[in-house]
């Protein structure tokens, strides 16, 4: 950014408390154009969520209860369940309205080492669900102690910023 100095501003005291008021009114402006700037950007994120719903992914190991809690907010059956590990392997979107707020709610396959080849790629649209996901629901079996794979996912949705 540049500034000028108005004409006839030399070097003198009552010269350098007028430029720093000026810069000072400038920095008051920029400040207010910064937060006319956020409010906007907030009202947009607003506006999107309102009109799309807000991205929701829910994630966690097989067998966590992720799809019996998307159907627990969907309030129907919308998603497989079952006790077999795995069932799910595709990704099982539905919009929801919870406590008032539009979500896009997405069930995935759950994370898991040694799946075969049809579940790998149902856990790799999990991952990228993850990365695009505005809100995770991240689901533990809490009947298990936490395993090596609940604390990774746990990490990773940290690394993303989620």
């Amino acid at each position: 950014m540049k500034a000028r100095l108005p004409q006839g501003m030399g070097g003198g005291p009552q010269n350098m408390n007028a430029m720093i008021r000026q810069a000072q009114k400038m920095q008051e402006s920029m400040t207010e154009k910064q937060a006319e700037l956020d409010a906007l950007a907030d009202s947009h994120r607003y506006g999107r969520a309102v009109s799309e719903g807000v991205r929701t992914v829910l994630v966690g190991r097989t067998n966590t209860g992720k799809s019996s809690l998307l159907n627990l907010l969907l309030g129907f059956e919308r998603a497989l369940v079952s006790d077999e590990a795995g069932t799910t392997r595709d990704v099982v979107s539905a919009p929801a309205v919870v406590c008032g707020i539009p979500l896009l709610l997405a069930d995935t396959a759950g994370l898991r080492a040694g799946a075969g080849e049809v579940e790998r790629a149902g856990i790799r649209k999990s991952i990228e669900q993850l990365e695009q996901a505005e809100l995770v629901l991240a689901v533990f079996d809490l009947s298990q102690p936490l395993t090596d794979e609940d604390y990774a996912l746990a990490d990773r949705i940290r690394a993303l910023g989620k």
